[in-house]
């Protein structure tokens, strides 16, 4: 069996290459992936009052399938979202494709943080995650999901 995005040997029922360090499919298990439909633009906004704090996360994501055959592409085209958020909606993303939708294990996702704002005194992490989850799932409801091939 070969790695396919190296080229390096590996042994039969690797998880992952030595190599590259990427995931290794295991086709005998008939694993199948999905990617969203079509490109789409959500928007996602948490606002919430925890612990007697305001809570406030918004964001404008773009996403469209990837040709690459990674997981998750992430860019930003805005400086309205600190860089410090960005892992947070990274994160969101990357949990619910884990988890999957309908029991459907997502792979191939390009997203585009394309715009947002927050708060110097009410946003964090938690509140952009939120956000980014609002977004994600919006799109794919709109979008829907098609079979993933590389």
């Amino acid at each position: 069996m070969f790695c396919k995005i190296c080229g390096a040997e590996v042994q039969d029922g690797a998880a992952f290459c030595y190599a590259c360090g990427s995931k290794i499919l295991d086709k005998s298990k008939n694993e199948e992936f999905y990617t969203i439909g079509k490109a789409v633009e959500k928007e996602g906004l948490y606002i919430a009052q925890k612990d007697g704090k305001g809570k406030y996360g918004h964001c404008v994501l773009r996403f469209k399938p990837s040709n690459n055959n990674i997981e998750l592409e992430f860019s930003s085209q805005t400086n309205n979202v600190p860089d410090k958020y960005h892992d947070a909606i990274i994160m969101a993303i990357q949990e619910a494709m884990t988890e999957g939708i309908d029991g459907k294990k997502l792979k191939g996702i390009n997203c585009i943080l394309i715009n947002g704002s927050w708060n110097e005194n009410n946003s964090d992490e938690e509140s952009f995650k939120m956000a980014a989850q609002r977004a994600f799932i919006e799109a794919i409801k709109v979008a829907g999901l098609k079979k993933y091939s590389f």
